[in-house]
This record gives C-alpha cells, sequence and structure tokens, in this order.
C-alpha cells in the first residue's frame, strides 16, 4: 500500500507529572515502523506541577493541555484535538512495540464496521509474583471475563479507533476516572463493533507502579469495579489513586 493511502493516526497519551517517564513512550512511539508522515504523538498535560509539557514538547510531541483533572479528561481533550482519521490509545509509562502503529492500523482498517480494537499488556519489571500472575494469567482470566460478562472490553493504554465513530458517542464525558476505557467501550457498542484481544501479539508493555503497594492492594479496586461491572454495568471505585515513584 502507497504511504499517502495509509490512515493517518493520532496517538494519544494522558500525563499528569510524568517529567520522569514521558520521554520513554515518546521515543518508543517515534521508533514506530509506520510512516513518519502519517501520525502525530500527542501529549495531553492533566494539569501537571513538573516539567511534564517541556519535556513532551522537546521529545518531538505535540501537547494540549487540560486543567480538569482526571485521566477522561486528559484523553477527552486529546481525542478532540486529534488530526487522524484513526486514535490510538497509550499511557505515558508505557511501551509500545515498533510494529504496534502498523499492526493496529491494519486491523481497524481490514473492517470497516470496527469502531475499535485493544490489545492486552504485560510486564517486564516489577515483584517476580506480579510478574507471573500479570504476563501469564491475566490475560486468558480477561477474556474469560469478557465473555462472561457480555460487555465490550477495552484498556486505556492500548487500543485504537476510528475517530468518526467517536464522535457519533459521548466519548469519554460524564464518567468517572476509573474504568473510563470500558464506559468508553460500551459506548462505542452503540455505534459499531468492539473486539478485543488480550494475545501476545497484540500487547504492550506497561510500568508495574499500580502493584507498587502489592498486588493485593492493586488487585482490590480492580476487583470490585470487574464485579460490579460485570453485574449491574457501573464501577463503585471512580477515583484513580495517583503513583509516580517507579517506572
Amino acid at each position: 500500500m502507497k504511504t499517502n493511502k495509509l490512515p493517518f493516526v493520532s496517538v494519544v497519551i494522558p500525563a499528569y507529572n510524568e517529567e520522569k517517564f514521558i520521554q520513554e513512550v515518546i521515543k518508543a512511539l517515534k521508533n514506530q515502523d509506520y510512516p513518519k508522515d502519517r501520525y502525530e504523538i500527542i501529549v495531553v498535560d492533566n494539569g501537571s506541577t513538573d516539567r511534564t509539557s517541556e519535556t513532551a514538547q522537546k521529545a518531538g510531541a505535540r501537547v494540549v493541555f487540560e486543567p480538569n483533572k482526571g485521566v477522561q479528561n486528559a484523553r477527552q481533550a486529546g481525542f478532540e484535538a486529534a488530526k487522524g482519521e484513526f486514535i490510538a490509545s497509550t499511557d505515558s509509562d508505557d511501551n509500545p512495540p515498533p510494529d504496534w502503529l502498523s499492526k493496529m492500523s491494519k486491523k481497524l482498517s481490514s473492517d470497516p464496521s470496527l469502531a475499535a480494537f485493544g490489545g492486552w499488556f504485560n510486564h517486564k519489571k516489577g515483584p517476580r509474583f506480579t510478574k507471573f500472575v500479570m504476563n501469564n494469567l491475566s490475560g486468558p482470566f480477561i477474556a474469560l471475563y469478557q465473555k462472561v460478562s457480555f460487555k465490550p472490553f477495552l484498556v486505556g493504554q492500548n487500543f485504537i479507533i476510528r475517530k468518526s465513530a467517536f464522535v457519533k458517542t459521548d466519548g469519554f464525558k460524564n464518567i468517572p476516572a476509573y474504568c473510563e476505557d470500558m464506559n468508553l467501550a460500551r459506548r462505542l457498542a452503540k455505534v459499531g463493533k468492539v473486539e478485543f484481544d488480550t494475545s501476545k501479539e497484540w500487547q504492550v508493555t506497561a510500568s508495574p507502579r499500580r502493584w507498587s503497594k502489592g498486588f493485593i492492594r492493586g488487585l482490590r479496586d480492580y476487583a470490585l469495579n470487574g464485579l460490579t461491572w460485570a453485574i449491574f454495568g457501573k464501577v463503585i471505585v471512580k477515583d484513580l489513586e495517583t503513583i509516580r515513584d517507579q517506572k
């Protein structure tokens, strides 16, 4: 396929006080095998008090400012600012593989009825037990959970969406910061198909910092929300704890 025929992709990264880590994800994105003139990198500074925005700009990203705190607000601002036909979503402490954009955009292009497609993640750092569970057991569990709950599923750090589908919904508006990605998936399912694949082929590498206070403590809120989401389609833990002490 000719380069100018490839869809233009906007990659949106929400960021709050990510001065220490934001360069790494931007570097990984600049090293994608997707043509450089067919994608942009947008970092949404969500009221940072450090040099997140300056660091991101210096690394080559376009910076959008969203003063209203909350990852849902940051993603909304970034998605609205996106120039791309497709919008790819990841987080400021993740590391997408070099073929991430090319594979994700090809997957979305292959099916016009597909509104969004997402994948899972793995850990290369962190406690041994956490790595074992997340890298070997979480994927199959989430795949089963998706089937049992009968609800569409996405994770904010690893999905791609048609902007045309996004603008037909309320996006991330009026939803809590916790599980904003699953709420978006539910909205998108009303305008098109939402697919999610937990296999290693579609994974990005994520930071283990959410588990820095212990595996059980880190799992608690996810488990509570997963249960209430499966039964009632709602979450009870609505705010994300800010954790910035490790990569």
